[in-house]
């Protein structure tokens, strides 16, 4: 049966909340790619993106928080695709732009501190290429980070990180077997 209905406390029109969703125990965390936020130069940044985290107790949840790269800007779309799992959270936006390498896209890594949730790391594809969308896709289990980058060599590849402490280092590239252009193999893992 339903339980509740949620939404961010500072939603507006288009942000496209519930873009991404997962769950851990009693953590709930919420993607918004279109949701408008001010860059790290304070200038406006619509459709930057964001990741609302949510946490229950008994019956009723309440929003803890709003995470937002610390290097946003204008069109990320962070928050597209993310993951939770206990005191970890990776989001990813694939829209990112890295240098002058447009939608290049990049994955985040959040510990729980306290009340707060802080950015320890983030990953992109090396070397980063031209509308590959790398972060198109994620998954997480606590060790292991696979991330999907859908239009990366034009067919698209996998690529697999392995956690050691608090860095991640690429583990392996998966592509598909039979590469032809548009075929978007990671666009789901």
């Amino acid at each position: 049966s339903l339980q509740a209905r949620l939404s961010a406390s500072d939603a507006g029109t288009y942000d496209l909340f519930g873009s991404s969703v997962d769950i851990d125990g009693d953590t709930l965390i919420v993607g918004a790619v279109g949701s408008d936020s001010i860059d790290e130069n304070g200038e406006d940044a619509p459709d930057m993106g964001a990741a609302y985290v949510f946490s229950r107790s008994g019956d009723q949840w309440q929003q803890d928080t709003k995470i937002e790269p610390e290097d946003g800007i204008e069109g990320d779309n962070f928050g597209n695709a993310l993951s939770i799992v206990g005191s970890r959270i990776v989001v990813a936006a694939s829209a990112k732009d890295i240098g002058l390498v447009s939608n290049a896209g990049k994955v985040y890594s959040y510990y729980h501190s306290g009340s707060k949730w802080l950015q320890s790391q983030s990953v992109s594809m090396s070397p980063v290429a031209l509308d590959s969308f790398f972060g198109s896709s994620l998954d997480y289990d606590g060790q292991r980070l696979v991330v999907g980058a859908q239009a990366v060599s034009d067919s698209g590849a996998v690529y697999v990180y392995y956690r050691v402490g608090s860095q991640w280092e690429e583990e392996a590239v998966i592509e598909s077997m039979v590469d032809r252009e548009g075929d978007n193999f990671g666009t789901s893992v």
